[in-house]
């Protein structure tokens, strides 16, 4: 790519939504590979994480190949099917529609759906994925849930939808019709947040595909859509984004489409220009959002405060170098990862790289915490400094006492 103009490269890069398949500026990451080899050979797979993680991508590379492998796939996202206002007939309906079109099965697996009237809403999705697509199609059928968190903002409870999910695994001893069957579940959640029960969870009987930042090996392919001082430019991004994909590509785009960023000290010119200056937490995409999921953290109106606090307690105590474990139990923790803000290293808790640590400052969480927390904070410092004073004062009082005997 040397001696390329700016306006040669700058397409290279894919900086929002899905990276299309033809897209030369796709990171490989272990991730293809075990979720593609776990899919391939029938074990259920989850990729939970926080968002602009690179999952859609993932999910559509995925699909491909499991297409050129034989295999059918069909991709559902929730949030296309509706939320609060859907009743569950009109929900199981609408994954009824998404997975017969995709698989090409739609008259088909409605009319089972219609026919099948005296079962629950979730019997009849499940009965058409078994009588119909399996029936019909020999080769194996993976189907994609994706923003499977939006399930939370269904008005009634989406228990029965996972159990249904984990009741076809365990019918595989029954029925090798199922053996047939996979899914494949994405979204912005743990666990925890969306199946209360573990008896009927799909999570423990699979896989879970973790999804990281890019290694500097793996986003070295970047590089050649950099034109000049590709390989300098290409490792000063990466000490600032420490591979976040959305940001990694995000800046390496305006680079290229720049075209006078050729060194360490342009991309540091860059990155302030773009991701420092006062309204950056509001304007730029991907700040905003891990701003907004840490402060609307709590779905109670009358736990918020409270819950902001914690919180924001913990992220200061990660943001200062203290030691906080990676708690998979832990709410307070599950917040700050979903958000995005924090990555696990060595089972710990740390900045997830150094743009949020500048972003979101020990002032930013100041001027963020609930003015009950702060006055709480001030009270323990007074009573800290009251009662260093009431000993200091003792102490002085004692020397002095010793100093008029001798």
């Amino acid at each position: 790519m040397e001696g390329e103009s700016a306006a040669g490269v700058a397409g290279f890069f894919v900086s929002g939504g899905t990276v299309p398949l033809d897209s030369r500026s796709y990171v490989q990451r272990s991730a293809d590979a075990a979720l593609f080899e776990a899919l391939s050979t029938g074990r259920f797979c989850y990729v939970l994480n926080s968002r602009q993680m690179g999952k859609s991508s993932l999910c559509v590379r995925t699909m491909a190949r499991l297409q050129a492998a034989g295999a059918r796939t069909a991709f559902v996202d929730l949030t296309k099917i509706g939320g609060r206002n859907v009743t569950p007939d009109q929900w199981y309906a609408g994954l009824v529609v998404e997975v017969g079109r995709a698989l090409g099965l739609r008259t088909e697996m409605l009319r089972n759906w219609q026919d099948e009237s005296a079962l629950s809403p979730m019997q009849r999705f499940f009965s058409a994925l078994r009588d119909v697509a399996l029936d019909t199609i020999e080769s194996r059928v993976v189907i994609f849930i994706d923003e499977i968190d939006a399930t939370r903002s269904l008005s009634f409870s989406a228990n029965e939808f996972f159990a249904g999910i984990r009741e076809c695994y365990n019918r595989r001893v029954h029925d090798p019709a199922y053996a047939r069957l996979t899914f494949c579940l994405l979204g912005v959640a743990v666990p925890g947040d969306l199946i209360a029960d573990p008896t009927t969870t799909p999570f423990n009987i699979g896989e879970r595909v973790v999804l990281a930042d890019f290694t500097e090996g793996e986003a070295a392919a970047l590089a050649a859509g950099l034109g000049q001082g590709r390989d300098e430019v290409l490792q000063r991004i990466l000490h600032w984004t420490h591979g976040h994909p959305f940001l990694t590509q995000s800046l390496a785009s305006t680079a290229a489409s720049r075209g006078d960023v050729v060194s360490a000290a342009d991309v540091d010119r860059l990155v302030a220009e773009l991701l420092f200056q006062a309204k950056a937490r509001e304007t730029n995409i991907n700040l905003a959002d891990v701003g907004n999921r840490i402060l609307s953290c709590s779905s109670d109106p009358n736990q918020i405060a409270k819950y902001r606090a914690d919180v924001l307690s913990l992220y200061e105590k990660i943001l200062k170098g203290q030691q906080v474990f990676d708690d998979e139990s832990n709410s307070l923790a599950a917040v700050l990862k979903l958000s995005g803000i924090v990555r696990v290293e060595d089972r710990m808790l740390k900045v997830r790289n150094r743009i949020y640590e500048r972003v979101f400052d020990r002032h930013w969480i100041r001027e963020n915490m609930p003015g009950a927390e702060i006055r709480r904070q001030r009270r323990a410092f007074l009573k800290g400094a009251l009662r260093t004073g009431l000993v200091a004062a003792a102490i002085l009082a004692v020397i002095a006492w010793l100093a008029v005997r001798a």
